[in-house]
């Protein structure tokens, strides 16, 4: 950013001396009278544009420009000039300002050559007939444009666009300088001879090659812009002639692109952008390249002959400021391209944010489900230690038993068990009324005395009795006597 304030300042350019003495000399082809002339130059001057204010309404430019280019005051003062919008002080910058800068652009010869005749700019030639773009000064109606580009056939004028340069502020701009074109008129009883030329040019009507013309001579000046005054605010306009005027003005601006009308005026960038050949209808498209293909060499060949008059040290002005124009653009474009890789980058990051608390919302899930698992997984052990306990507990009965005991379910085993051991015990004589009368708890509950020595008795090592001795002694521990 800093360089591109530096480049600023250089293209301003911080006046010095030197530069007063070749501004001078380049607008009044003469040096400066004295040193008080360059000093009064320099007071207050922080800017080639304010040197160019300064001279332009200098007293000593008046009298030279009223001299040397036979201009009467009463052009611009107390009459109507350019625009019927502007005010007397504002007719008065853009007539100065004009006469300014072209004092200060072209070369002294090409200004006496303006001034006495016609500079050529353009030319074509087709079967006999021949086609040419002079840049002269206006003759007739000058207080709409101080300069002309005439669009000749054979040599006879048969369409006129009026411009003049003035400040950018006069017309609502920021621009220090741009092009006021503020008359399009053709020749009466020429219209054979517009069609004429208009069929040569590949269907480039006069006006469109005279704009081209002019877009050619705006570049050469090193301008941004194009302003044209509307329809109402034509010097000449008359309320019964509206739809005439609507069409010669406001209609031509709006078919070629320009902004408007704003304020009484329509603005174009220069050079005029051609209209996209994606937007041309099918069946168009090679006539329309064909066109804006001559309108091309038409501004091209006019850029080429307005430059070769200007004065070098003018173009050089003009070079600065293009270079100025153009870093400025690319920091613009870096400063547009970081804006959208910042953009970029924030979007990124969110995306990121929002992935990591997704991240955040599937680790937490995932500790969650670990969790369960560990739940699970305590489980699966303390059922398989269950397991591991049953299954210790089927190995530890008698083999004869384990057959079946691997074959039907736990519960139902043990059933089967206590059967088999109750028809043992009744078998081998287990006294019933003994047990009983040793064992007052199980009288009291009323309990099976058999069944309940087969579950608990044994286990607890009861006292029984037997009336006969029991059979099978190897499978059963003896019982115990009281």
């Amino acid at each position: 950013m800093q360089e591109a304030r530096n480049l600023g300042a250089s293209m301003g350019g911080i006046v010095t001396r030197e530069e007063v003495i070749d501004f001078y000399a380049s607008v009044f082809g003469r040096q400066p009278a004295s040193e008080t002339v360059i000093e009064n130059y320099l007071v207050d001057t922080r800017s080639v544009r304010d040197l160019t204010r300064k001279i332009a309404h200098s007293q000593e430019l008046r009298r030279s420009i009223l001299d040397d280019w036979r201009t009467p005051v009463y052009e611009y003062e107390g009459a109507l000039y350019l625009d019927l919008s502007l005010d007397e002080k504002l007719k008065r910058d853009c007539f100065f300002f004009h006469h300014a800068q072209v004092f200060t652009m072209f070369k002294r010869d090409r200004i006496d050559l303006i001034l006495s005749g016609e500079l050529r700019l353009f030319r074509h030639e087709q079967r006999g007939r021949v086609l040419s773009i002079v840049l002269s000064r206006s003759n007739e109606a000058r207080r709409e444009g101080e300069l002309s580009l005439l669009f000749k056939f054979n040599e006879f004028t048969i369409y006129t666009f009026s411009f003049s340069i003035v400040p950018g502020y006069a017309v609502g701009l920021d621009d220090e300088r741009t092009l006021l074109l503020s008359r399009i008129q053709g020749v009466r009883a020429t219209g054979h001879l517009v069609r004429e030329a208009t069929k040569a040019l590949k269907e480039v009507a006069p006006p469109a090659a005279l704009l081209a013309a002019l877009s050619g001579v705006a570049k050469a000046f090193g301008l941004q812009h194009i302003v044209g005054v509307c329809a109402t605010n034509q010097l000449c306009y008359r309320e019964e002639l509206k739809s005439l005027f609507n069409k010669t003005y406001d209609q031509f601006f709006a078919c070629v692109g320009a902004r408007g009308p704003l304020d009484g005026r329509f603005y174009l960038d220069a050079p005029v952008p051609e209209k996209p050949l994606r937007l041309v209808k099918q069946g168009h498209k090679l006539r329309t390249k064909a066109k804006q293909k001559l309108k091309a060499n038409v501004s091209e060949s006019v850029f080429g002959a307005v430059q070769a008059a200007l004065d070098c040290r003018f173009l050089e002005r003009v070079a600065k400021t293009d270079a100025a124009r153009e870093k400025s653009q690319e920091l613009e474009k870096e400063n547009a391209e970081l804006g959208a890789n910042n953009a970029l980058l924030a979007a990124e990051m969110a995306r990121l944010k929002e992935e990591r608390e997704k991240l955040v919302n599937a680790c937490a899930q995932l500790d969650a489900r670990v969790n369960y698992l560990m739940e699970e997984n305590n489980r699966v052990h303390t059922t398989l230690a269950a397991i591991k306990r049953k299954l210790n507990a089927v190995l530890a009965i008698p083999p004869i038993h384990r057959r079946l005991a691997l074959q039907f379910p736990v519960a139902l085993f043990n059933r089967v068990i206590e059967r088999q051991e109750v028809v043992r015990l009744m078998q081998a004589g287990f006294d019933a009324q003994f047990y009983l009368n040793k064992h007052g708890d199980v009288r009291a509950n009323g309990i099976c005395p058999v069944l309940h020595y087969v579950r608990h008795g044994r286990r607890e090592q009861r006292a029984v009795d037997f009336a006969v001795g029991p059979r099978g002694t190897e499978l059963y521990p003896s019982p115990t006597k009281g």
